[in-house]
């Protein structure tokens, strides 16, 4: 039979397509195709008319294109009837044949009959059993599985009973996964138990995919364990599959609705390629017998074979749409089974060349992808870009140019791209302890693309990122290179902040100096250094240097008289290790004026608690001339208001102001809540409760002010009803505010004192409430002193007679009584006793309620 030569008809995929689907075999001798498998480089197909086909291909030479040859042909003489199935056992070389029924065992390499599966005919399915070490065979008829086990020879080893037909079988591990008309069951062969998963109304599908099974219902693909448990997320299609089939990491589910495959991912379950069928033929059957070499789908007389694009082909389709993630996952799926450390070297070969094949296609975002997944050593990467990493051994610039065939301004563009996703990805990479690039070299890299116009064009925030770089520990960059390659581009901001950072402090302030004082020729700065300048002054510590301390007064003079505001924040910082020396500050700023001393000692108050007495008076001073002066203008309505805050809240606050001081300098204006702030803070009650009543005129207040001084002066309530005694009575014997305070604070006022101030001609009964309650809580009073009283008296009595009880001992004291501490005679000395009568020399008595010789603690015995 001669060999014919086809190559592939089609290649429609997806941009990250996993398959290309190529012809085979454009036309199968005899019948039609019912079904096929495959085994190494042989096809086995079943036709219509009861014949077995073998065909022998052979890729040419690795050229994508195939030969095939027809090397066998089994005719089975049973007439019109079609081959149904074909099933290869391949480690006992043997291939399965069901046809009208009937099973026919054949040797896989000539096709001849090679033993036999006894049983009578009707045999609706045949199943292998997967994943197993044992070759057993299921055959199904109408109500029994028959499980046959191979041992020289097939023998039925148990028959498992089932209520009706399947349409789908499939055999796992000892698990059957059955499809009947309504339901999907998962079945024991060993135990026989039966699991329910779920209904189904649709045409049933299934598939085994590693340890578990996928079930589809209408268009929803459901991930089951052995068990039935839902696993994994789901699969969602067009609609409902026709066929599935696995390719690791992949599931193609065949539509005949929509003539296509679709394909997902079994990592994510996430659509991956629709590969669309050609010509929208129907197709009649597909197969992927586990390691075989093909995957093939056919027609009733055209054999296509779905070809499983390389990894790294899948790989570069991936990073181009920027799937980093899914690209990822792939690898790592792929080399799961590989030892560990030929994995990593594989996984890092994979996309290492796929970045450079990127490069090769101009397809940047996508090989700078690559590069960063396979996590290769930075110094790889900017080898290709000798201009800003020297000795880089690869030109980008030339590669580019090869890649659009010597277009030198399509050329320039991509370099451009190139230069800012080296940048990009620098700025992610972390060098570890594999890679000997070190953050020097990379950050030396970095700084140069900032200052490339075309990489970042904005100046400022090209600052800003050379700035974070030189906030780094110094060791992390070339501080002389830098330096001169600031300045020779203009950035002279940065180059203050390098040398600030490498502790060049005059050198670093002078540049910003220059800057604030009308810039420096060819500069391309917009930071005026003001605001630089602030910021290390305020944090500078002039404790342990003299030269820091002259760099603080010389450089704070310009950006006071530039901003005066801003100027004083270098004195008014937390930050500072050692707070200035407040009086020393003061004296400095006091030829800026009061705008200046103001604010420097309200930070030295509320923020540094200040405890200076002078420091606090002379705020104070300075907000009641602010006020006076105010005043006397008139007008500035807000000014007053925020001075006279301000003004409140050192009075309030303040625990060093010296009030009598502050109070006489007020005395003349109509400061009236400052006044009574500090006649109360002076303890002047009464004072303060007159402004209060004669000029605030506020007798709620005068009430409450009463109520709450109480403990500090008994009187401030008799007095309040002094005042208001004064009052007009209009129809009444006494004014109606001292009717009312006699009665809210009749337990404050003594009857003895008050009732000498009610005209004498006042019914009682007037104040009889007052009388009531006043009278109850005196009397309360009274008998709660008398029983304090009494307690007292008690207690009294109990200390006396506990002391006579301790007293009235006798206690003998003879020659021969001995001191139990130093062992010698008590004598005439001075001796002390315990309640224990334990006898010692006052000089060896230590404890009045430890005994020094049975240690007992008299003070816990009760």
């Amino acid at each position: 039979m001669r060999r014919q030569t086809v190559a592939a008809i089609t290649r429609e995929t997806h941009l990250a397509g996993a398959f290309e689907l190529s012809v085979l075999i454009p036309k199968v001798e005899g019948g039609k195709i019912v079904t096929l498998t495959s085994w190494e480089e042989k096809i086995y197909v079943g036709t219509d008319d009861g014949q077995i086909l073998c065909y022998d291909v052979q890729e040419h030479e690795n050229t994508g294109r195939y030969l095939f040859e027809l090397v066998k042909k089994v005719n089975l003489n049973v007439g019109k009837r079609p081959v149904e199935q074909l099933l290869v056992i391949r480690d006992l070389g043997k291939l399965i044949a069901r046809c009208d029924g009937v099973i026919t065992v054949f040797n896989l390499f000539t096709l001849e009959i090679s033993g036999s599966i006894p049983h009578k005919k009707g045999v609706l399915r045949v199943c292998l059993e997967r994943q197993s070490q044992q070759y057993r065979v299921c055959l199904e008829t109408r109500s029994r599985l028959s499980i046959y086990e191979y041992n020289g020879t097939f023998q039925l080893i148990k028959n498992i009973s089932i209520p009706e037909p399947t349409l789908y079988l499939e055999w796992k591990t000892g698990i059957f996964c059955i499809a009947y008309k309504n339901e999907y069951v998962l079945l024991d062969s060993e135990t026989e138990e039966v699991i329910p998963t779920f209904q189904i109304d649709s045409k049933p599908c299934a598939a085994v995919v590693a340890d578990d099974f996928l079930l589809a219902r209408d268009d929803l693909g459901i991930f089951v364990t052995d068990k039935g448990l839902p696993t994994r997320g789901n699969v969602v299609w067009s609609s409902t599959p026709d066929a599935l089939e696995v390719r690791t990491p992949y599931v193609l589910a065949l539509s005949q609705t929509h003539s296509w495959f679709e394909i997902h991912s079994i990592l994510n379950q996430q659509l991956v390629q629709r590969l669309p069928f050609p010509e929208r033929k129907e197709i009649k059957t597909m197969n992927a017998y586990e390691g075989s070499k093909f995957l093939l789908a056919a027609t009733s007389s055209v054999i296509y074979m779905v070809n499983t694009r390389t990894v790294e082909s899948q790989v570069i389709s991936l990073l181009e749409q920027s799937k980093g993630e899914d690209a990822a996952q792939l690898v790592e799926y792929q080399l799961r089974q590989e030892k560990s450390e030929v994995a990593a070297k594989r996984y890092k070969t994979i996309f290492t060349t796929a970045g450079e094949t990127m490069l090769k296609r101009a397809s940047m975002e996508g090989a700078f992808l690559a590069f960063e997944l396979a996590d290769l050593d930075p110094r790889h990467v900017m080898n290709y870009f000798p201009a800003f990493f020297p000795g880089g051994t690869k030109d980008i610039q030339k590669i580019l140019l090869d890649a659009v065939e010597g277009q030198k301004v399509e050329a320039d563009k991509l370099y451009i791209r190139a230069k800012i996703n080296l940048m990009g990805y620098l700025q992610q990479i972390k060098p570890s302890q594999r890679h000997s690039t070190t953050p020097k070299e990379i950050n030396q890299v970095l700084v140069k693309l900032y200052l490339d116009p075309s990489v970042c064009p904005d100046n400022t925030l090209a600052d800003q990122q050379i700035e974070h770089i030189l906030d780094q520990n110094p060791d992390n960059y070339n501080a002389t290179e830098l330096e001169q390659l600031l300045r020779e581009s203009g950035h002279y901001h940065a180059t203050a902040v390098l040398l600030r950072n490498t502790k060049d402090l005059r050198g670093a302030l002078d540049l910003w100096k220059r800057l604030g004082n009308g810039g420096i020729p060819g500069s391309k700065d917009t930071n005026d250094g003001v605001q630089p300048t602030v910021d290390l002054l305020a944090s500078m510590d002039v404790s342990t240097s003299s030269l820091n301390k002259k760099l603080l007064w010389e450089y704070a003079a310009w950006v006071l008289q530039r901003d005066l505001n801003t100027g004083l924040k270098i004195f008014m910082s937390k930050s500072r290790p050692t707070p200035l020396d407040p009086k020393e500050v003061l004296d400095y700023l006091v030829t800026y004026g009061d705008l200046a001393t103001e604010p420097f000692l309200e930070f030295s108050i509320f923020d540094m608690d200040d405890d200076s007495t002078e420091r606090h008076n002379r705020l104070g001073l300075m907000y009641i001339n602010t006020i006076k002066g105010i005043m006397s203008k008139g007008g500035y309505e807000n000014l007053l208001n925020e001075t006279r805050e301000k003004f409140v809240r050192l009075i309030r606050e303040s625990k060093h102001i010296k009030e009598s001081s502050i109070l006489l300098q007020i005395q003349t204006l109509p400061l009236l809540e400052e006044k009574l702030i500090l006649l109360t803070r002076m303890k002047q009650l009464m004072k303060a409760l007159a402004l209060i009543v004669e000029e605030l005129h506020d007798f709620e207040r005068a009430e409450q002010f009463c109520h709450d001084h109480q403990s500090d002066d008994e009187g401030l309530t008799l007095s309040l009803l002094k005042v208001y005694m004064d009052l007009p009575k209009e129809s009444q014997i006494i004014p109606p505010r001292a009717a009312a305070l006699l009665k809210s604070h009749s337990k404050q006022l003594n009857p003895v004192q008050v009732l000498p101030l009610l005209p004498a001609e006042m019914p009682l009964v007037q104040v009889k409430d007052y009388l009531l309650s006043a009278i109850r809580h005196n009397h309360h009073l009274y008998r709660t002193s008398q029983i304090t009283r009494g307690l007292c008296k008690s207690e009294t009595m109990n200390t006396r007679f506990s002391k006579m009880k301790t007293t009235n001992k006798a206690l003998l004291i003879t020659r021969d009584v001995l001191c139990p501490v130093c062992q010698k005679p008590i004598g005439d000395k001075v001796f002390a006793r315990y309640p224990n009568n334990t006898v010692v020399h006052f000089k060896c008595f230590k404890s009045q309620n430890v005994c020094p010789v049975t240690n007992t603690n008299f003070r816990k015995i009760k």
